[in-house]
C-alpha cells in the first residue's frame, strides 16, 4: 500500500483548530476514500475526519503513562473508527486508566518492519557530534579491542523511560561475570550531552565512571544506516521501563540479534515469547540481575547465540512484514466506509428529528454545538462507548438499548427509538421542573409533612453558604441534622446553626468513617425512618487538587440547584411532587452523564442479596450520582433496618471507585424500587454539566 496523499507535521497540528482550519477545505472536496492515522500524538485530525465521514484509523504505538492529557486515549476511541494497537500490553494499559475501552472490540497488530528512505539525512539533534556510520565505526575501533570482541548494544533517545541506567547496571554485572571475555557495550542515539542535561545524561555519566566502565561503554550519538551496527552486535539488550513495540527491537531481530528485555514493559516481550524464545531473552520486570545473566548466557554460548538469532530472523520476517501490515490496514480501513455512511445517514436523521437538546447534550467544556456537531458526538459516542450522554432530558438511551436488544456496537439507540414510535417505558423518567405554583408556598399545606434535612460536613467551611441557600426557600418548618468528623467542624456547625429558626438544628460528631452515607444510616437512621416523612441528603463537596476543583464545583453548583436551589425553589417544587404522588419515594437530580456500576457490581450484588433485592443485572440505570437526593424514609427502610454500624464502612483514604459506598449509591433506586415507590429526577431547563 502506498499513500495518496500524506500530510506531514504543520505548526500548532496538535490543535485541533489549526488542524481544522488546514484540513477542513481539502477534506470538504471529498477525494479520500479513508486515513491511516499514525500515533496517538496526531489524534488532533480525528474528529475533523469523522465530522467529514471520512474512515480512519488510528495507530496506537503508546503507552497512555507518558501521554497527557489524561484523556487522550479515550478522544482516540471517540473519535476513529478503528483503533489497533500495536502490543497487547500497550492495549491492556491503556484500559486501566480508560476503563471504557474494555467493551470496545481491540485490534491488535504488530507493525511492519520500516525503512528509513536511503537518502536519509536526519542526524537526530544538533547536539550529536556523529551523523555517519564511518565516525561510529571508528569510534568503536579506537577501543582497541581483541578479534572476537562482544559488542552489546542499546539503541534509542537517551531517557529515562529507555532505561540507560539499567543498561548500564547491567553491563556492570556482566563485566563482574564474564571476566575472561572482551566486552564493549555501546549505547546508539541521541540525547546523550552530560554537559548540559542535567536531569539524566549528567548521572549516567557520573554512574559509569563510579562502575569503572569508562573504558568499556560508548554513546555513538545518532547514526544513520544503523544497519551496519546490527551487523557488528552480539546482542541486543532493550533496557526500556516502557516501550511498547520499538522498531529498534524488531530491526535488531531481522538482522538475527538476539533481543533480551524485561517482561511487562515492553510489547517485544510478548513477540519473543511467542518465538518460544522468553526461556533465553525475557526477565521480570527491571531484573538486571537476570538480564546480565541471560545475556552472560548468549555470550559465553556461541552456538546459542546463533542459535538464538536465527530463529528471531526467520520468525521476525514474516510476523514484521511492512507489506502484509499495511495490506491489512487497508482492507480494515475500507471495511469501515460502510460504518461511516451508515453513521452518516443516522446522523442526519437525528439533525432532521430535533431531538437533541443543545442545552443539556453537550459537555460544558466543548462550548456551543451545532445540531450536526453534536449529532455527530452523539452517533460516535454511543457507538465508541466513550463520554456517553443522554440527547434529552428524560430519556436513557442505555436504558432503552438493553431493554429492546440494541446493539451498541451497529446501531444508534436514538434511532431505533425514533424508528419504533417513541414509546414509553423504564427509559423515559418523570421530571420535576421550577414550578411557580407550589402547593407548599402555602403554609397550612407546608405542614402536612414533617420534614428532615441531613446534611453531613466534612468540610464544614461550606456550611453556612448551604445553609444560606436553604434558608432563602419559602418553607416555614423543618429539622436539620448535620454531622461532621472534627471537634472543630462541630464547634463550627453548632455556631452556624444556632441562628436556625424553621425547626430543630441538630449537630453530632461522627467517626470518619462511611463518608455521607454512614452518618446518615448510622447516626440519624432511627430518627430519619421514625419521625420523617421526607428526608434530604446532602454533603459538603470540593476537590483538593486545584486542577479538577473547577470540574467538582461546577458538578456542586449543579446538585444543589436541582435539588435546593439558588435561584430556583427548588425544595417546595420537590415536596409539592412528594405530596401529589403518594408512590413518589425518592427525587434526585437528571444528570447527562452515562454512569453505570463501574467496579461496584459484585459489592452490590452481595448488598443485593442482604436486602433481598432479586434484579441486579442490568447494565444501565439512573441513579443519584454524586448522592445527594430527597428521600420517603419507608421507601428506604430496608436499607436503615439493615442496621449499619460504623465498622461496617471500609477505612479511609477510599480509591475513586469500587467500594462499600459506591455500591450503595447505586442501589438507592433499586432498594426504593423494591418498596413499591419510584423515583423522579429535577430538571432546571437550560442547566447541564
Amino acid at each position: 500500500m502506498s499513500a495518496d496523499v500524506c500530510i506531514e507535521p504543520f505548526p500548532d497540528g496538535y490543535n485541533e483548530n489549526v488542524a481544522s482550519a488546514v484540513l477542513d477545505d481539502f477534506l470538504a472536496r471529498g477525494l479520500i476514500d479513508f486515513a491511516i492515522v499514525n500515533s496517538i500524538v496526531s489524534r488532533s485530525v480525528l474528529r475533523i475526519l469523522a465530522e467529514h465521514y471520512i474512515p480512519s484509523v488510528c495507530l496506537i504505538h503508546e503507552f497512555p503513562t507518558y501521554i497527557r492529557p489524561k484523556n487522550a486515549s479515550l478522544q482516540v476511541q471517540l473519535w476513529a473508527t478503528r483503533t489497533i494497537y500495536s502490543a497487547r500490553l500497550v492495549y491492556e494499559n491503556t484500559a486501566e486508566q480508560c476503563p471504557e475501552l474494555k467493551e470496545s472490540n481491540a485490534l491488535i497488530i504488530p507493525q511492519g518492519k520500516c525503512s528509513p528512505p536511503e537518502n536519509d539525512t536526519h542526524s537526530g539533534s544538533l547536539s550529536d557530534p556523529l551523523a555517519t556510520i564511518e565516525d561510529a565505526l571508528d569510534l568503536l575501533k579506537s577501543y582497541q579491542l581483541p578479534d572476537g570482541a562482544i559488542l552489546i548494544i542499546g539503541v534509542g533517545t537517551v531517557e529515562f523511560r529507555k532505561g540507560v541506567d539499567l543498561f548500564i547496571d547491567c553491563a556492570s554485572r556482566l563485566l563482574h561475570a564474564c571476566t575472561d571475555l572482551p566486552l564493549l557495550f555501546a549505547w546508539i542515539g541521541p540525547g546523550y550531552d552530560p554537559e548540559s542535561d542535567l536531569n539524566y545524561s549528567t548521572f549516567l555519566k557520573d554512574q559509569i565512571h563510579r562502575l569503572g566502565l569508562t573504558d568499556k561503554f560508548v554513546f555513538t550519538g545518532h547514526i544513520q544506516q544503523i544497519g551496519k551496527i546490527y551487523e557488528m552486535a552480539d546482542v541486543l539488550f532493550l533496557s526500556s521501563r516502557l516501550d511498547p513495540l520499538p522498531n529498534t527491537a524488531i530491526e535488531a531481530m531481522s538482522s538475527g540479534v538476539p533481543v533480551v528485555c524485561f517482561q511487562n514493559a515492553s510489547g517485544i516481550a510478548d513477540v519473543l515469547t511467542d518465538f518460544n524464545m522468553d526461556r533465553e531473552c525475557v526477565v521480570p520486570y527491571l531484573r538486571t540481575d537476570l538480564a546480565a545473566q541471560k545475556i552472560a548466557a548468549l555470550c559465553n554460548k556461541t552456538a546459542l547465540r546463533t542459535y538464538v538469532g536465527n530463529t528471531l530472523k526467520k520468525q521476525a520476517s514474516s510476523t514484521f512484514d511492512m507489506g502484509n501490515y499495511s495490506g491489512q490496514l487497508a482492507d480494515i480501513a475500507l471495511n469501515c466506509t460502510q460504518t461511516v455512511n451508515k453513521e452518516k445517514e443516522e446522523c442526519l436523521r437525528l439533525i432532521n428529528s430535533d431531538l437533541i437538546d443543545l442545552s443539556f447534550f453537550p459537555p460544558p467544556t466543548l462550548g456551543p454545538l451545532t445540531q450536526q456537531q453534536a449529532a455527530r458526538l452523539f452517533v460516535r459516542s454511543w457507538r465508541s462507548g466513550v463520554q456517553r450522554r443522554k440527547p434529552f432530558p428524560g430519556f436513557h438511551p442505555g436504558i432503552y438499548a438493553e431493554l429492546n436488544d440494541v446493539d451498541l456496537s451497529s446501531s444508534t439507540p436514538l434511532i431505533h427509538f425514533i424508528d419504533a414510535g417513541r414509546p414509553k417505558g423504564r427509559w423515559r423518567s418523570r421530571l420535576i421542573s421550577p414550578s411557580k405554583n407550589s402547593c407548599f408556598e402555602n403554609p397550612e399545606l407546608n405542614s402536612q409533612l414533617k420534614i428532615g434535612l441531613h446534611i453531613h460536613c466534612y468540610y464544614p467551611e461550606l456550611l453556612s453558604g448551604l445553609i444560606e441557600q436553604i434558608s432563602r426557600q419559602p418553607l416555614k418548618q423543618f429539622d436539620l441534622l448535620v454531622s461532621t468528623t472534627t471537634d472543630d467542624g462541630f464547634r463550627l456547625a453548632k455556631k452556624v446553626t444556632d441562628s436556625w429558626q424553621s425547626g430543630k438544628a441538630i449537630c453530632r460528631k461522627v467517626p470518619n468513617k462511611g463518608r455521607d452515607i454512614g452518618p446518615f444510616l448510622t447516626e440519624f437512621g432511627d430518627r430519619i425512618i421514625n419521625d420523617y416523612d421526607i428526608i434530604g441528603h446532602f454533603h459538603t463537596k470540593k476537590s483538593l487538587a486545584v486542577a479538577d476543583n473547577g470540574v467538582v464545583q461546577v458538578w456542586v453548583d449543579y446538585l444543589l440547584e436541582h435539588l435546593i436551589g439558588a435561584n430556583h425553589h427548588m425544595i417546595p417544587t420537590i415536596l409539592d411532587a412528594f405530596a401529589r404522588s403518594p408512590k413518589l419515594g425518592l427525587v434526585f437530580p437528571e444528570d447527562p452523564y452515562i454512569v453505570g456500576w463501574s467496579a461496584n457490581h459484585h459489592t452490590a450484588r452481595q448488598l443485593a442479596e442482604e436486602l433481598g433485592i432479586e434484579d441486579i443485572g442490568y447494565k444501565f440505570f439512573n441513579f443519584p450520582v454524586g448522592n445527594m437526593f430527597w428521600a420517603r424514609p419507608e421507601a428506604l427502610s430496608s436499607l436503615f433496618l439493615r442496621n449499619f454500624q460504623w465498622d461496617d464502612y471500609p477505612e479511609e483514604p477510599l480509591a475513586n471507585d469500587g467500594s462499600l459506598l459506591h455500591a450503595l449509591e447505586r442501589m438507592i433506586p433499586l432498594i426504593v424500587q423494591k418498596h413499591g415507590f419510584r423515583h423522579a429526577l429535577t430538571y432546571i431547563p437550560g442547566m447541564t454539566r
